[in-house]
């Protein structure tokens, strides 16, 4: 918002675009397709919902997080039918945040 009002959206953006490229740590990667698909960039949805089966719980769990703020009609049935690959240790990790996914919509 305040990026907009100030007539800088398209160097923020310029600039998020450019962090995501070089980025490492995927929890920042994570946050940083979130602005952007906030901003209107939704080609970032995709990454995004692809960090999901990220190996750190952690990482899932901010995936999973992140959709609350984004959740709408739109990318209701792409979240929906997201798919949690993990191994048998993870499994009651699994079905809580397959839980939590189909919980985003209860409330809107």
């Amino acid at each position: 918002d305040i990026a907009d009002k100030i007539n800088k959206e398209d160097e923020l953006l310029e600039y998020l675009e450019d962090r995501l490229k070089h980025e490492k740590v995927q929890f920042t990667k994570i946050n940083i397709c979130t602005v952007l698909y906030n901003l209107g960039r939704k080609e970032y949805f995709g990454k995004l919902l692809s960090m999901i089966n990220s190996k750190k719980y952690t990482n899932r769990g901010a995936v999973v997080n992140c959709l609350k703020y984004i959740a709408n009609e739109s990318n209701r049935d792409m979240i929906i039918n997201l798919k949690i690959h993990t191994d048998d240790s993870f499994m009651p990790r699994k079905y809580k945040y397959f839980f939590s996914i189909e919980c985003l919509f209860l409330n809107k």
